[in-house]
């Protein structure tokens, strides 16, 4: 028997709330969770893998819009840029893979 996505979303607030961070987006401030990937499987673009610093999930019934890459987001007062955006878990949930502000590309 699969999840039901009311399930998926009850697992998805005990996530966020065992590790929350809040993140900024355009200004409005949401809660998610972060956690490094492996950098040599995350994203094609070798010079943006290495600006990679960690990603962050966020619940997309709260967020709504994924934020455009290459846009900015804060976190704790530091700003990182958005190097990669992906919407997974039957569209639930966003990843936003996270490098620093000033990246080479």
């Amino acid at each position: 028997m699969g999840f039901t996505n009311a399930q998926l979303d009850a697992d998805l607030a005990v996530i966020t709330g065992d590790l929350p961070v809040s993140v900024t987006v355009d200004g409005v401030p949401y809660s998610g969770t972060k956690m490094s990937l492996r950098r040599d499987a995350l994203l094609e673009d070798a010079g943006l893998r290495q600006s990679y610093r960690f990603s962050v999930y966020l619940r997309a019934v709260d967020v709504g819009t994924l934020p455009t890459l290459r846009s900015t987001v804060t976190i704790s007062g530091t700003e990182y840029r958005v190097l990669n955006a992906d919407v997974g878990d039957a569209d639930r949930l966003y990843r936003l893979d996270l490098g620093e502000k000033y990246t080479s590309r």
